[in-house]
């Protein structure tokens, strides 16, 4: 058993040794290359396979490489932020004389469904907390029945009732956390609200006395009207700022979460006796702005 123990270990040592006699090329993609390096130029590396040292020699292109290990050290590679082998944190890192951060923006993603979305954006000293506010109007008019097709408003049903809810005009706000360091693509995820009017066309039947004595004196009347009431939404938003240059800004970003919409129980409903629609909403924008 000793034995078998001491020859795994020499076994062990002779793998180490054999991997530690070449160099090592690091891909960005995960993987890793036994190489013999023979050329490092500003675009390419020239190598040879350890197991054919007398072969072809093979040409990789720099930007497909993380890092290079030597057998006795490490290259340099500062362009892409290493040093001594080593990842610079603030490497990519936008200087502090280079950030703006306030953002004025417009939703695109809300111009194509012909809502208009202003954006102001301030973002703290520290950069790793944000606060934005927003306004939304939309052109459709509430009281057209076309509007009530769109599929805005189709995806957002009250249960029990062939109703839709078109969301006018609102206020809302979003603190959005930025977990790491602003470079030219930065992830956030924020946690707001929405506040405004809402909208509904609601149609439903109602029994309507006619006074006849056949078939009978009552029908089944097809009942269409419009409610106007508010409503409030609860987002949970994960998304990305690209800065190709200092003042230019484009974000996008998926939202998730729930409108709560009143209403109305019947017909004749009140104040009092109106409930709530809790309805899942999904979204997502795209934010075209400047930075100042």
């Amino acid at each position: 058993m000793r034995k078998l123990i001491l020859l795994a270990l020499l076994l062990l040592l002779a793998c180490f040794k054999s991997i530690a006699q070449f160099d090592t090329i690091h891909l960005i993609n995960g993987n890793k290359i036994s190489a013999i390096i023979k050329e490092v130029s500003d675009g390419a590396i020239k190598y040879k396979n350890p197991r054919d040292s007398t072969g072809p020699t093979i040409v990789i292109k720099k930007k497909m490489i993380e890092r290079i290990s030597l057998k006795s050290g490490c290259i340099e590679m500062k362009e892409v932020g290493y040093d001594n082998c080593v990842k610079d944190p603030d490497f990519g890192v936008i200087n502090k004389k280079d950030f703006a951060p306030i953002i004025i923006s417009i939703d695109a993603a809300q111009l194509m469904i012909k809502h208009f979305q202003p954006v102001v954006e301030y973002i703290f000293p520290k950069r790793t907390i944000g606060v934005e506010l927003y306004y939304n109007y939309g052109f459709e008019s509430e009281y057209s029945s076309s509007t009530y097709t769109r599929k805005e408003v189709k995806v957002n049903p009250v249960p029990n009732y062939d109703a839709f809810y078109y969301k006018k005009n609102y206020f809302g706000f979003q603190l959005k956390v930025y977990p790491y360091a602003h470079k030219k693509i930065t992830y956030w995820i924020g946690f707001g609200a929405d506040f405004g009017n809402s909208f509904s066309k609601v149609t439903y039947s109602k029994l309507v006395y006619t006074g006849a004595y056949y078939p009978s004196p009552y029908i089944n009347q097809i009942i269409t009207t419009n409610f106007s009431d508010y409503f409030q939404t609860f987002n949970i938003k994960s998304g990305i700022v690209y800065r190709p240059i200092k003042n230019c800004v484009l974000q996008t970003y998926v939202a998730t979460g729930i409108n709560r919409f009143i209403k109305p129980s019947d017909i004749n409903s009140s104040v009092e006796n109106k409930s709530a629609a809790f309805i899942f909403r999904v979204a997502f924008g795209l934010n075209l702005g400047i930075a100042f």
